[in-house]
């Protein structure tokens, strides 16, 4: 069902496109569908791109420009609202029939707590990508750059050093939905997060034994079918080693209830990929998956620290990272910054080309009513972020 703004659009492609994504995860769960009927409804309005589950449908809102135009030139958009497509779907299973305890019954009349979320909404968020690329609407260096995304995504911002993923989910209603201008330096998405700790369960599931997280999900299914009960806040370690036979449960405790890094270095490197890190062009930089390790290093150009919005008159400060020269300067969100060494700031990342690093800028700005100067010394991204290489294209057969 399709209402808003409904361009041209490639309609045998998404069908196409959307049969397989169903089929596939059908046949993930054992083969039989869970109901007789399941409707997809999307609203084509705004810059938003979300989605709700429910039961038996998905309610969706996304970009116009997000249906497959027919000349094949919005592929990214498209990609992006497959993704979503997948991710809801997916939740047919992974929420509205395998849920937490804390969830059944819902209690409608109050929020709902669990510290669950990285699995419900993180393993979610592994698949929807991951079915993209196996039944071939994404390829596989597509795919790739997505994983590298996601652990830039994470790991370049202080939050993920602040907040347990666990800690995340059960706080999701007071802070991850409650998100405010420093949010960046203290929280961690039990979203993206939680889909890399899949990401190393599934590695660590095939590393360990004739298993996957393919198993673990149709195990669940299983139980679900017998028992609805819900699985308890404690309880995946014990059906992880159920289904697969590999004890877990170290792994679990340190990926969800702690802030330490994970083994993805390692856990990749098994599978053919090698994962390194290097300075990053600015916090906008998200890295990139390369065919060889053999990969061009971009110039370390001067970065604020800071995430701007462009607007008529200038550019609107949203975030402040922690430790960056705008936190230093005492640049604050909701700045309005109108000029860069008195010249009008119109493009923002050419102007700051000409700048070396090391040298101070000055900054115009409006905050509130009132106008202010503020002089940065800028300097490089101190951030390091990750970039992933293929080195053994038949190792990595085991996995994609």
């Amino acid at each position: 069902v399709l209402s808003g703004t409904i361009l041209p659009f490639d309609e045998a492609r998404i069908l196409a496109d959307m049969y397989k994504v169903c089929e596939y995860q059908i046949n993930l769960f054992g083969g039989v569908a869970p109901y007789q009927n399941y409707t997809f409804i999307l609203n084509l309005s705004g810059e938003i791109l979300t989605g709700l589950e429910h039961r038996n449908s998905t309610l969706l809102m996304a970009p116009a420009h997000s249906l497959p135009n027919l000349n094949r030139s919005n592929n990214e958009d498209y990609i992006k609202l497959m993704g979503l497509i997948s991710h809801e779907f997916f939740h047919t299973w992974n929420v509205k029939r395998i849920k937490p305890q804390a969830f059944t019954p819902y209690n409608v009349a109050e929020e709902n707590y669990t510290k669950l979320l990285w699995w419900f909404e993180g393993v979610t968020s592994y698949y929807d990508d991951l079915v993209l690329y196996r039944t071939g609407i994404i390829d596989q260096a597509q795919y790739l750059n997505i994983i590298v995304e996601n652990l830039n995504n994470v790991y370049k911002f202080a939050g993920v050093t602040q907040q347990s993923v666990a800690n995340s989910s059960l706080t999701s209603w007071v802070k991850y939905y409650r998100q405010d201008e420093n949010s960046p330096n203290s929280i961690v998405s039990y979203y993206v997060k939680g889909s890399l700790v899949a990401l190393c369960l599934d590695l660590l599931l095939r590393s360990k034994s004739q298993f996957s997280l393919d198993s673990v999900m149709l195990h669940l299914f299983k139980l679900w079918q017998v028992n609805p009960i819900g699985v308890a806040e404690n309880e995946f370690p014990a059906l992880i080693q159920a289904a697969t036979g590999v004890d877990l449960a170290e792994f679990i405790q340190k990926a969800t209830e702690t802030t330490e890094m994970l083994p993805y270095v390692e856990l990749l490197a098994q599978f053919g990929l090698d994962l390194t890190t290097r300075l990053a062009k600015n916090h906008q930089d998200s890295g990139k998956f390369n065919l060889s390790t053999a990969s061009a290093v971009p110039l370390a150009l001067g970065d604020l620290g800071a995430k701007l919005e462009k607007q008529a008159l200038g550019y609107v400060v949203k975030n402040v990272y922690a430790d960056t020269p705008a936190e230093r300067a005492g640049l604050a969100a909701n700045d309005l910054i109108i000029a860069l060494n008195q010249v009008k700031l119109t493009n923002l990342e050419k102007q700051l080309g000409f700048i070396q690093n090391g040298e101070s800028i000055e900054l115009t700005l409006f905050r509130q009513e009132r106008l202010l100067t503020l002089n940065i010394e800028l300097s490089s991204c101190a951030v390091k972020i990750f970039e992933l290489a293929l080195n053994d294209a038949k190792l990595l057969s085991n996995w994609l």
